[in-house]
């Protein structure tokens, strides 16, 4: 008789499953919001700037251990961040740090 264990087995010796990447495009996505929106917090003046970050890392942690517990394939981690750094550069958040470093020179 087969259980729910043996079948998750057979399936994580496989490629990934599609449910599997369908999770690391939600997980992707609600991470970049979330760390987005923590980071807004620096609106109110830069000396704030890294309780938002702070607040991210505690805020985001949630999220991160429940994609860990749902994907069964090794490597997915390393997509999930290679899609957040993406966005992130995409989005100017590496450029952002660069040009208020030079600006005040």
């Amino acid at each position: 008789m087969s259980t729910k264990n043996d079948v998750n087995r057979e399936s994580a010796k496989g490629a990934s499953t599609g449910s599997e990447l369908v999770a690391v495009g939600v997980f992707t996505v609600i991470i970049a919001v979330i760390n987005f929106l923590c980071n807004v917090i620096g609106v109110f003046g830069p000396q704030i700037q890294p309780f938002g970050a702070v607040l991210a890392v505690i805020i985001i942690g949630i999220p991160f251990a429940l994609f860990i517990r749902r994907i069964n394939h090794f490597g997915l981690v390393t997509v999930m961040a290679t899609l957040l750094a993406l966005i992130f550069t995409l989005f100017g958040h590496t450029w952002c740090r660069c040009c208020s470093r030079w600006s005040s020179v």
